[in-house]
């Protein structure tokens, strides 16, 4: 007896971990400085990383920080990916953010947000750049684990000006991504041509587009 494809392409589903991975760690965690990293407040921080083969699909963000003189406003975050031009943040590009979860830690905030999937070239660095829109909003970092942040007061310029932090500590961030989930396309194109065993030839299904996103040519707006 042959089955449909609608049938078949759930069961392909079935029994696949959904788990999210740590691909990356900043080691700052937990915080012990809390500076600036606001659009009002006048000040954008962003930091380095570098992510392994087979684990450079970001799915989740997460971050630590606070509030200064103890306000809690409503958020209002951006992240965004930037390459890497001669050791500061060159292009980037905003990502796209589910709503953002904040947790009471103590004296700070623990943050999550699921991103868009995302993939980007391994062994490559790239910036993270983490800013609310507060004027009072500060993000987690450490001094002494071989930090390498920076800061601009103009990041939305047509070219924005970074230079080392002042306390040259290492922001609070970490990166999760679904490493042990294929992409959904290689579900669809696989169960596809499962299927299609049982309903005899078919015409060769065209190349699967790319998912490694490039930031070449992206400014920032």
């Amino acid at each position: 007896m042959k089955t449909p494809i609608l049938l078949l392409l759930p069961m392909l589903f079935c029994g696949v971990p959904a788990m999210a991975d740590t691909i990356f760690d900043n080691g700052a965690h937990p915080p012990t400085n809390f500076p600036f990293s606001d659009l009002g407040a006048g000040q954008i921080l962003a930091d380095d990383f570098t992510l392994a083969p087979g684990q450079n699909t970001i799915a989740d963000v997460h971050w630590s920080g606070r509030y200064l003189d103890g306000a809690l406003p409503a958020d209002a975050f951006q992240i965004y990916l930037c390459d890497d031009v001669a050791g500061a943040p060159g292009n980037c590009a905003a990502l796209t953010l589910a709503a953002v979860s904040r947790t009471a830690a103590g004296a700070y905030f623990d943050y999550t947000v699921d991103v868009t999937p995302l993939m980007v070239p391994a062994n490559t660095v790239h910036w993270l750049s983490i800013f609310n829109n507060t004027s009072s909003w500060l993000w987690g970092d450490q001094v002494g684990v071989g930090g390498n942040s920076m800061q601009t007061n103009n990041f939305f310029g047509t070219t924005p000006t970074w230079a080392l932090a002042s306390n040259g500590a290492a922001m609070d961030f970490s990166l999760s991504g679904p490493t042990a989930v294929p992409a959904p396309t290689s579900f669809l194109l696989s169960g596809i041509g499962l299927a299609a065993l049982g309903f005899g030839r078919r015409k060769p299904a065209p190349a699967q587009a790319s998912m490694v996103a490039s930031l070449s040519g992206l400014r920032m707006t």
